[in-house]
């Protein structure tokens, strides 16, 4: 699909997909030649979904491209954790104090996710790994197959004849 449906399905502009390829925070993109638009596959349109759907939560282009790259098909929720979350409470300990805080800062760069397909396996993933029942206060779900529902559907439109129409600006 081109870029003006990926656009328009992930709710932003076109702008800012640009910004972004330009930066190297987007795989996978198809150049047609110079002057002429580019192509996304489906996976491509749902890792830019992924960052939209960040970004607009005021997540950065590069932790929200680190996070889109963990969002594969083999589940359909990414628990998002910032921070040192996932190391600190688990039962991992540092020996070496100047790896431990290599580890803090690509940790803080790019959280860690964690999939699964059911909302109700939250509580037992908590518990397992913050000793902790129940949810922490505050905490984030990507639903990674509805966009990938989205962009599929988008795809379909477009290949029975739909032309992808040009986003507002």
């Amino acid at each position: 699909m081109d870029i003006y449906a990926v656009a328009k399905a992930s709710q932003i502009g076109v702008g800012a997909i640009n910004v972004w390829q330009q930066r190297g925070l987007i795989p996978g993109i198809v150049s047609r030649g110079a002057g002429r638009s580019r192509l996304f596959d489906v996976d491509t349109a749902v890792y830019i979904g992924v960052m939209a759907v960040l970004t607009r939560m005021g997540v950065g282009p590069t932790p929200a491209a680190g996070i889109a790259a963990q969002c594969g098909k083999e589940s359909r929720y990414r628990l998002v954790m910032t921070g040192m979350a996932v190391i600190l409470d688990s039962e991992v300990s540092f020996v070496d104090r100047k790896v431990e805080q290599e580890v803090r800062e690509t940790m803080r760069r790019i959280p860690a996710t964690v999939g699964f397909d059911r909302l109700d396996q939250l509580d037992g993933y908590f518990e397992r790994m913050f000793k902790i029942s129940g949810p922490p206060p505050a905490f984030t779900v990507i639903d990674v197959a509805a966009i990938r529902a989205k962009m599929q559907a988008v795809e379909d439109e477009i290949e029975h004849g739909a032309p992808a129409a040009e986003p507002e600006r």
